[in-house]
This record gives structure tokens, sequence and C-alpha cells, in this order.
């Protein structure tokens, strides 16, 4: 023991060193073990292991960085391709992984074998292994003590304390002998030649997966080891394309000056290209538009407007983000940033108009009218839903915030189609047709949990197991109808109870079929109408699929009609048809659960009728792209609509008028109260990300809703290329900019849909594979490229800081009236939380901390100016005390230490940010030093944090502080300023924590984007935690203030303070974001003192925006005034609440 501590202490002690053990040499390769996509592949030929040091306390590096022969690294640079620079340096040369036990990190050190190092791949699917294979100069025990070191520093991490203080049985819990036997690396069936399928994902598609890596300001990379490192190539800032002529201009629809930011593939940030441009939307003939950017001295780019731009207009950042294409192909992003939203608004409807125009080939002005503009320019609008009130909605699971215990398992892996083994050879499929028949449909059953995917003239079926995956049962060959013609089916439907299946073949659309599926083969053919042809046919109800419901629905380019297989001759019902005169030319429609219609057309616009043979009870206006795909949810509340670039998300339910409350399948809207759209996309980072990794434009794949009978519709699904993509409706529906999530398969994904009566999976057919993967193996884009980050540095991709602003705003209160006294601007950073201090004695005046969007600390003293005897805010200091691309998020005074501060970063962290004042001077005044303490680690944003009302047995401060990653997790920090974790909690909440109101011992009241608050009993000791009361409030619960309290004194008489006995009662003030400001009474039970309960005494809903702030008067009265704000609608409003008798 004593040679081991000394080793190690040898290893940890000396802070100098960057990387504390390396193995010089071997190679890295990528093991999947039970996936089609490859058993084995070699990442790097040459590389070396290390385990690093980070900036942070008790955080370490797995690092393997790849070796070059001399000149092979600028070769690879001068070639391009996957290896080349276009792939961006950083993960072609390194992989960082961070050493936690999540990895499973194994060691195999054998003396006769070649020692190998092995680690999960978090990204991929279960069951991959990262393996280093060391050279077979290394020594077993050189590879066994890089094993130890490697357990040591998972040890640190999760119990934040040296391992000096850690023996054989603590780092035994870090060996995970449980786990199988190492796969060998390369077997013979290996496959040799790289591919796109199975190639190590670059920069991009990192981005993509959230694969949350160090940044440079985490990661020295100096060495001081023997060894040689290997050779890194820094990454090549993205560079912009030759810039195409404009051609002649018949028409300037708009010019204005804007700033103008490209897309970075390596940083994933947009960087100032010049500042002022001037960007030009002009007609250039036959319904063609161009949009020109210039600059003073330099022509930036040209493109036609078209819908593949994927335009999207930020109001709050005053922005415009499109993507832009070579004559190659190639894609790029492009962000304008306008002076003011006047200037914006005026851009937007020139873009639009020749959007529209160029789409429809006829002129804005005469066919859109003025009441339908809104509706189309607000589509491509990056806002929120307005006015949602629905319970059901309000309760819906959050996609990715769920606790994994939620999820149904489900293979990881794909499959390939497997046919009957007896079958002539003629006839068995063994992955690819030899007459390059490729999948192409799927459907997906609903009572005998099968799903069907047609490929050429064969349909396989594959059973749904109970541990949800997807098993090969047989398959259904030559496809012919009843006069023996064979035929591969275009379009097909389940029916009858999944006992039967329609089908359409090419080139005969007044005919369909059915197959009986428990025979496997077609046994009647319906003639519907000899001049009618089907062009759509869809159930009569969202459910009917699982009932014997005989009719169904069908349509040609310009008419609805039942079809009914049981009448004799041709099956079209004459009495229940509705034709139109004019070339609707419509594309899909679906059906809600009560049979209400929605159909869609190439032409863009959307008609919803209540049943069939009369005219629609609402018709929305064309946005210009052709619509291929729609779906209803069961309610009818929701209509989905997908085009080729975008799908539009439409509420049906009508919140105001005289048809309040009804459908739009019921009531047709008013004239001016046609329903606000939601445009769903990728953003234009990601589209261009995709086509530079692709080469191959957007289309998506017909989006669905999740379904199933009593389910409610929480998930869409769609997909383009070979990304699967799912939209959480929680996060859409509250403004989320993260709302999506993606996963990559190695082919373009042909179909896709839920398991019928499931929003956690998914049945996806390839070309060639079928699949069924679970929803949480699908991961969040970044958040830099989600939420548009902008670094101000021109041509400077090392900084990614943004140029955010903000300003703090002092009013004063006099009776009903707020006067506004103060402005102080902040325009080099956007104010995201802002807190007086309860010591303004300690301070020497009032002192407002302040978090600001560039990783610091502000504060101001409220000071009065002596000539006017006006007050206003002075800076006294400001304090860096993260990454200026690091966003505090929210902050937090000590109750009794002046000097302490708490705050939350965007990037996880919980800090702890501790004044030291010299000789007794006032806290946080210039000059004075301050340490800053990172005290826990949330995977995702730490949104906030909180003081402990009490402390330990041992007198120690306790921090609670909440994450989007569902973690509430309490800390205690000692006198030493050792930092103990106590317990994390991921199963309380279901979403992402967002505000802690910690009131009494062991006792704290959390509010999360789940909707729900909730009281907990929350001691320091950890596996004691229990919710003991917790209401839903219909809107994320985004921060809790203490509006007043009742405790019980020692005589059992009442007091008006809640630390002065036992407490009895409290009123808390909630920001329930889209629903606004609640206020709640908390009461304990006369009888049983767990007995605890929620009450909503009062609702102030007058905001038409998220509530994210609102905050009391301080004093003693009864009636209380209250202050509350609004984000997108810029709204501040003074209202009161009479707290006598509650």
């Amino acid at each position: 023991m004593f040679a081991l501590r000394s080793l190690s202490s040898y290893l940890f002690g000396h802070t100098s060193k960057d990387n504390i053990v390396e193995l010089p040499s071997g190679q890295l390769y990528l093991v999947r073990p039970d996936s089609i996509k490859g058993y084995s592949e070699l990442l790097f030929k040459d590389a070396a292991a290390y385990i690093r040091r980070t900036g942070q306390d008790f955080q370490y590096q797995l690092v393997i960085q790849r070796a070059y022969e001399e000149g092979e690294a600028e070769l690879l640079e001068e070639e391009g391709g996957e290896d080349g620079a276009a792939s961006g340096a950083g993960d072609r040369d390194e992989k960082v992984f961070l050493l936690d036990e999540e990895l499973h990190f194994r060691v195999q050190a054998e003396q006769r074998e070649d020692s190998v190092l092995a680690w999960r791949d978090l990204s991929g699917d279960e069951g991959d292994l990262f393996e280093f294979v060391c050279d077979p100069s290394t020594r077993a025990a050189a590879a066994r003590n890089f094993g130890r070191v490697a357990a040591q520093c998972q040890y640190e991490r999760k119990y934040r304390r040296s391992n000096l203080q850690a023996i054989d049985q603590d780092l035994s819990e870090f060996a995970f002998d449980h786990e199988p036997a190492i796969p060998e690396a390369s077997p013979v069936s290996s496959p040799v030649g790289r591919s796109p399928a199975i190639s190590p994902s670059p920069p991009i598609t990192r981005s993509l997966n959230d694969l949350r890596e160090p940044s440079d300001y985490d990661m020295a990379r100096e060495s001081e080891s023997t060894a040689t490192p290997p050779k890194a190539a820094a990454p090549t800032p993205t560079k912009a394309p030759a810039s195409r002529r404009a051609p002649k201009s018949s028409e300037i629809l708009v010019s204005e000056e804007a700033e103008l930011h490209m897309f970075d593939f390596n940083s994933g940030t947009f960087v100032l290209q010049e500042r002022d441009v001037q960007a030009i939307v002009m007609e250039v003939g036959s319904w063609k538009y161009w949009l020109q950017i210039s600059g003073d001295d330099k022509q930036w780019l040209g493109q036609e407007v078209v819908s593949d731009i994927n335009p999207v207009f930020n109001f709050e950042y005053l922005s415009f983000i499109f993507n832009h294409y070579t004559e190659d192909g190639s894609a790029y992003s492009w962000l304008l940033k306008f002076k003011d939203r006047e200037t914006e608004e005026r851009f937007q409807e020139a873009l639009m108009q020749a959007l529209w125009e160029h789409s429809n080939e006829a002129k804005w002005h005469k066919a859109v009218k003025d009441k339908d503009r809104d509706y189309v320019l607000d589509a491509f609008n990056d806002l929120v839903l307005q006015d949602r009130d629905d319970e059901r909605e309000a309760q819906a699971a959050a996609e990715d915030e769920e606790s994994e215990d939620e999820f149904e398992d489900a293979h990881g892996g794909q499959r390939e189609e497997e046919y009957d083994e007896d079958e002539e050879e003629d006839e068995v499929d063994l992955g690819r047709d030899q007459d390059g028949n490729v999948n192409s449909q799927l459907a997906v059953g609903a009572k005998g949990d099968r799903s069907f995917v047609v490929r050429g003239d064969k349909i396989g079926v594959f059973k749904h197991t109970a541990d949800n995956q997807l098993q090969f049962n047989t398959s259904i060959n030559k496809i012919s109808t009843p006069g023996g013609k064979l035929f591969a089916p275009k379009k097909i439907m389940l029916r009858a109870g999944d006992r039967d299946m329609v089908l359409q073949r090419e080139g005969d659309p007044n005919n369909l079929y059915r197959m009986d599926l428990e025979y496997g083969k077609v046994v009647d053919e319906w003639k519907i109408h000899d001049n009618v042809p089907v062009n759509i046919f869809a159930p009569e109800n969202k459910f009917a699929q699982t009932t014997d419901e005989q009719t169904f629905l069908g349509l040609s380019s310009n008419a609805l009609f039942r079809i009914d297989p049981r009448l004799a001759g041709n099956k079209l019902v004459d009495s229940e048809m509705k034709q139109y005169t004019g070339k609707n030319d419509f594309s899909a429609a679906a059906t809600t659960k009560q049979g209400y219609i929605a159909v869609a057309s190439n032409k863009g616009d959307i008609r919803m009728f209540d049943r069939l043979g009369i005219n629609a009870k609402t018709a929305l206006p064309t946005l210009g792209d052709p619509i291929i795909g729609i779906d209803t949810s069961a309610d009818g509340r929701w209509v989905l609509a997908t085009t080729r670039t975008y799908l539009l998300l439409i509420d049906a339910l009508q919140h105001d008028g005289k048809n309040e409350g009804k459908l739009g399948f019921e009531k047709s809207f008013g004239k001016d109260a046609k329903p606000l759209p939601r445009r769903l996309g990728l953003t234009p980072s990601h589209v261009a990300q995709f086509q530079h990794e692709t080469k191959q434009p957007l289309s998506f794949t017909s989006a669905r809703f999740n379904t199933g009978e009593g389910k409610d519709e929480t998930t869409i699904i769609s997909a383009t290329g070979p990304f699967v993509v799912t939209w959480s409706m929680k996060k859409v529906l509250e403004g989320r900019r993260d709302p999506y999530s993606i996963k990559r398969y190695s082919e373009d994904v042909k179909a896709d849909n839920f398991k019928f009566g499931s929003d956690k999976n998914i049945v996806v057919a390839l070309p060639n594979e079928v699949d069924m993967v679970a929803r949480r193996a699908l991961q969040r884009p970044t958040r830099e490229t989600g939420s548009h980050q902008i670094s101000d540095h021109q041509d400077d991709t090392s900084n990614p800081s943004q140029t955010r602003s903000g300003s703090l705003i002092v009013y004063e209160l006099n009776d009903d009236e707020i006067l506004t006294i103060a402005t102080s601007p902040t325009p080099d950073f956007a104010v995201l939380d802002a807190k007086w201090s309860p010591h303004p004695t300690a301070h020497g005046s009032e002192l407002l901390a302040v978090a600001t969007s560039t990783g610091s600390l502000a504060f101001y003293d409220l000071s009065t100016d002596q000539s006017s005897g006006t007050k206003g805010l002075v800076l006294r200091r400001s304090k860096q005390i993260c990454e200026p691309s690091v966003l505090v998020l929210s902050l937090a005074w000590h109750p009794s230490r002046a000097k302490v501060v708490g705050v939350t970063l965007s990037d996880g962290r919980v800090c702890l940010c501790v004044c030291e004042s010299e000789g007794g001077g006032l806290t946080w005044a210039e000059g004075s030093k301050v340490e800053v303490a990172t005290v826990y680690e949330h995977s995702l944003e730490a949104w906030t944090l909180a003081f402990t009302t009490g402390s330990d047995d041992d007198g120690h401060m306790g921090i609670l502080s909440g994450g989007d990653d569902v973690v509430l997790q309490l800390s205690t920090r000692d006198d030493t300023d050792a930092t103990t974790p106590r317990w994390q909690d991921r199963r309380i909440h279901q979403a992402g924590v967002t505000a802690i109101l910690p009131f009494g011992p062991g006792l704290v009241v959390t509010g999360s984007y789940d909707d729900r608050i909730r009281l907990i009993s929350a001691p320091f000791t950890a596996g004691c935690r229990q919710v003991l009361a917790e209401l839903d409030l219909g809107g994320g619960v985004w921060r809790l203030a203490l509006l007043s309290g009742l405790a019980n004194s020692e005589d059992g008489s009442s007091t008006g303070t809640i630390s002065s006995g036992k407490i009895r009662s409290l009123l808390i003030l909630a920001s329930c974001m889209h629903a606004g400001t609640r206020i709640v009474k908390l009461s304990r039970g006369e009888q049983d003192e767990n007995d605890w309960t929620f009450e909503v005494l009062a609702r102030f809903e007058e905001h038409k925006s998220m509530n994210y702030g609102s905050d009391v008067q301080p004093g003693e009265g009864k009636v209380k005034t209250i202050v509350s704000t609004s984000f997108y609608d810029k709204l501040l409003c003074l209202w009161r609440f009479d707290v006598g008798g509650q």
C-alpha cells in the first residue's frame, strides 16, 4: 500500500505536469460487436494514450492523440476529403474523453498478450467500445498502472476529494469486473476500406450529437513526457466561397444595411465578416428573385431566393439566418444582424414576398389578402406559440429530460432483413436484392405488434418483441394482382385490426387491392371509379386501423370521397363526395379520432373538414411550399404539415371570439383570427452542417406524431437523408431553443414512425435494414449552434464570444405609479440575473449583483446624485469568473456571509465566488481578491442554486443546485473550503430543475420545466429524500419567491415569521413562463406534520409572453405589491395581493 500511495503522490502531486501518465504507442479502434455498420474500425493507426489534467479540480481527461509519419499530416491536408482539413483537425488528430465512471474504463493486461484499454462509446449503440491496443513493446505492468491511475481519477471526480484518502477497496468500484470480456479489436471480418457509413464523425457530427468536449480554456497542451508528442494540426477557419455575379435586376424589393456573419464549422460560431454590408433583394424576371450582399469593396455572396435557403428571422437578436449554396452544391450558413426591428421587418416582408411569388408565380400584394400576410410572415419567425392553456399539453413529458428509467429498452443496433432459409435462392433477400430493390415504405401495426416493410414486390414482416427489439417473422414474396400480375406497391395502409392491407399499384390510379395478411396474398381488386383516380387514401378516423371499420377516405387532385369496399361495382360513395372545380392539387390527408379531416395540397394550403361532402370549415393560406405529408393529434388540437425543408405545427383550437373553445374543424376561425403557425425546422447552421457532410439537400419524410389510444402526443418524428429527427412538443410550445434531437444512420432513412402506443421507441427503415431504436439514443444538438452564437471577432474563430447587450433600469414605485428614474445600458453584455445584497452594511451601500452573458459578475452601487438628488446605479467592479463564451445563468447571495456569492453557468458548473477584502475594508470593493471554486458540474446547463437555511451537523453550509440534466444536488463546503457532494437526485423531477426555495431544516420547494411545484424533504443525509406535496401550475416553474409565512410559536399562537417556530404555512410567488404568475399557498396539516398541500390562491395572466421574473416589494403590510415581467412582449406589470386571512 505504501508503494502505491507513493506512486499516486508522484503522479498527482506535481501540478506542473500536464499529462500525468501515458502509453506512448498503440492503435485506436472503434468496435461495434452488435452493429451491421461493421464490427471493427481502425481510427488511428499510430497513437499515444494520455491521462491529462484539466483546469478544474478533480477533473481529468483520457486523451488519444494520433501520431503522423513525417510529411503525412501535410499530405492529408492537401488531399482534403474526409481526412482533410474540411473535416476539422481536432477530431482527426485527437479524441478526448472526460474520465467518468460512465465510461466503464477497463484494462486487459496479460504478460503474453497485447494490453488493451477499453471504454464505452457513449454516443454509439449499446455495446460499442473504443479500444486502445497497446504496442507489443508495452509492458503489461505499464498498462495496469495506467488503469490504476484512471481509477484514481474517477474516484476524485465522483467524491470530489484526493485519491490519497482511497484504499484498494475504494478503487475496486471502478474496475468494472462484471462487464463482458473485451472483444477482439480487429477480427478477420473487419472491413478493410473506409466508407462514409462507418468513418469517424468529424467535428460537424460531434456538434450535432452534443458530444461535450472540454474547451481550450480547460486543457493545457504542454507535456514534459519523454515521449515525442503526436503532431496536431490547427483547425482551418471556414472561408467564404467566391460570390456569384448578380443577374440584371428588373426591380429592387428592398435594400438594407446590416452586419454580416458566417458560420464557422470548426468553432461552431457565427464569425463577423464585415460590419456594414448592403443586403438587397431584387426581382430578375420569370418569377425569379435574387439576394445580393455587398460590402464596401467586396461582393460577399449572391443567391437565388428559393425555399432551400431556410430563412429564420429572430427579432430578439435582430438577426436573419439563412443558407447559401454554391454552384457545386456546397452549403454555408450566414447571419445578417440589423440595427433595429423596423429594418428587419422591412427586409423580412420583401424576402418573404420574393419567396412566395417564386413558389406561386403570382403577385404577393394582389393574391395574398392583408389578413393572411401576417400568417405567412409569422411562420418564419423564431417565435413561441401563445395562449397555451390545455392541461394535457401542460403535462406532456419533455423529450430528452425524462429519467432513463422511464424509457423502454430497445436494441441499439441495426438488423438486416432475413428471409426463410427453405425458399429458393431467387426469392431470398440476404440484404440487397439482385435487381436493386431497397426498402421503400413502412407500416407499423397497432394490434399485432408487427411492422411491415415494402421492398420491391416483397413485404418483410417484423415482430416487436417484449424487450422492444425487432425480430424477423416472415416475408411475403411476389406480390401480384388476383390476375397474377406482379407489382411493387406504391402506397400501403393497414386496416381491419391489422388483418388487411390496402395496396396501390403504380400506373393504376383507379384501382386498389386488398391483401389478407393472414394468408399473405392479394385477394381482392377494388374498382374505385372509372373517371376519378385515387391519389391518396387515409383511414376513416385516427384509430380505424384497430377496429373492423370497412370504409376509408380517398382523394384525387381536386376531390374528397368515401370508399366502401362492400358496395357492388364502383366503391366510391357518390353521396359523400366533395369535388372542386379548380386545380387544388391535393397531396396529403389525415383524420382525427372523431373523424375530422385535414387535407393539404401541393400549393401549400390546408383545409379542415368536419365531414365529407361539404366545404371546409377552415382554409389556411399557403406559405408557398408544397406540403408532402400531414398528420393530426387524436383530439384535433394540433395539425402537423410537412414540406421538403420544414414542418408546420398549427394550433386548431380557437382561443377567443364567438367560437372560443371550438376546433377549426368544427367552426371557422374569425376573419382576423387565423391560428399562428409554428415553423419547425433545423437551424440553418445545422442544415449547412448536414449538407457539408452528406452533400445532399434537405428533404424531410412525412412527419408524424406519436400515437396510441389514450396517449397524448408528446413527440414529432421525421427524417432527412441519414438523420432521424424528433421534436419535443413540450419544448416547441415553450419556445425552447433546443426542441429537437438527432440520430445519424449509415444510409438514408426511407421511412420512420413511432411504435404504436409509445413515444419512446421508433421504427426506422433504411435501404437494406430495419431498426427499432429508443428515443433516448437521439442526441441534442449543441446549444451554441442552436442558439445562433455570434462571434464578434472578425476572421478570428479562436475566440467564440458574442454580442448580446442589455440594460439595467431603476424604477420608483409611487402608489400606483411606476417612475423610471435611471437607465444604465450594458452594451457589452446581456443581463441574465440580478439580486440585491441582503448585507448593505458590509458593502457600505445597497449593492446589486448582476449575472452577465460574458462570463462575469458586475456589482453596482445604488447611489444618489448630490446635485439632482436622483438615484442611479454606479458600477463598482466587474469580475470575470469563467470564459467569455459561457453565460452566467443565475446568482445567489449567501444569507449570512456577505463575501459569498454563488453562480450557475451555461456549461453546467456551479461555482462559489468568495471576496477577501483587505484590512477590514468593504466587501466586493474594486481591487479586492476574489476566489472562484467549482462546487458541482451538471451535465447540461445549471439553471439555479440556493443556500440551505441550516447547516449539517458539523456546521458546514449547504449548496443546492438544479440543472437541465434533471438533477437536484446538495453539496457542503467546510471552513477549509473543501467541498463534499452529499447527494444527487435524478428521479424526482421529470424535466430540468429551474427554481429552488429552501425554507426550513431539510425542506425545500422546487420548480421545474415539467410545470410542477414540489415540496421535498431533503436532509443532508443521503437516501432520505421524499416528495411531500406537488402541484401542476400549468407552465414551467422558472422562479420562486417567498411572499409571506406563518409559524406556530411554542405556546401554539400564531407568529408572523417562519424562523421563530414550526412552519405552518407559506405563500409563494411563482413565475410560470407561458402560464403567467401564480400565488401558491403551502400548508401543513394539523394532525400529521408531514401532511402538506399546495393550493393556487391567485393567477396573474396579463402577460402575453414568457413570465421569467417576478418579485414582491419588501414590507410588513398585509397588502403586497408585486412586479412581474415577461420576455418577448417586454411587459412590466404592477399588481397587488392581500395576504390577510391567508
